[in-house]
């Protein structure tokens, strides 16, 4: 919530990293700027999550961590491609 953040960035106490994983790129990099934690794509990986959205971060979720931090995060460049059925 919007009111612990500003306690937190008020009170000089760490942030938790929130969890960023499923959702898109803009609303993760929107959620780290609420918090003044700055963001950095650093690629896409094969993921059973649609493509676009972010598959993790560094630093994790949970961890404590302080205003101005970057935060890596990777998103999803889909699911890994079928390979065809043989004809038989």
């Amino acid at each position: 919530p919007p009111s612990v953040a500003r306690y937190w960035l008020s009170s000089g106490q760490p942030l938790l990293m929130p969890n960023l994983v499923g959702r898109s790129e803009s609303e993760a990099k929107g959620r780290l700027a609420q918090i003044q934690l700055d963001a950095q794509l650093r690629g896409r990986e094969v993921s059973s999550l649609a493509s676009g959205l972010v598959t993790r971060t560094e630093p994790p979720a949970g961890r404590r961590v302080a205003v101005g931090l970057v935060v890596d995060y990777w998103l999803s460049s889909g699911a890994p491609p079928v390979p065809p059925m043989p004809n038989l």
